[in-house]
């Protein structure tokens, strides 16, 4: 039997306050991090699309001894969704690109020089 003085056993208001704080702690750090993540993915996209400009153009200059500034004619070239790819310059000589995402963090350039140069936004 229980008498008056004997208390159920709960969680007090102070307890569920602090779980609720901790919770909401470790939430903010992962969502954080989540962002950061995906940044890295579009990026990571936008950088892939430029390397694959960079092989079209290179079997278009095989064929026609020239680059060309037209993407529409790389055959084997299709942009990845959201990235904003752009030909510079194309002639017998020399090839500029650059590629970005909106919401990517980077843009990355390609001047016939090695490496891919890369640009923060």
């Amino acid at each position: 039997m229980k008498t008056e003085f004997q208390s159920e056993r709960a969680f007090t208001m102070l307890e569920l306050l602090v779980s609720v704080a901790i919770i909401g702690i470790i939430a903010s750090v992962a969502i954080g991090a989540y962002s950061e993540y995906t940044y890295l993915g579009y990026d990571g996209q936008a950088k892939n699309d430029l390397g694959n400009i960079l092989i079209e153009e290179e079997a278009y200059y095989a064929d026609n001894a020239t680059y060309t500034t037209d993407m529409s004619i790389l055959n084997g070239f299709n942009s990845t969704s959201g990235v904003i790819c752009s030909l510079l310059t194309a002639n017998d000589e020399q090839l500029t690109a650059e590629c970005y995402h909106p919401k990517g963090t980077k843009t990355f350039y390609w001047d016939g020089q090695a490496p891919i140069r890369i640009e923060e936004r």
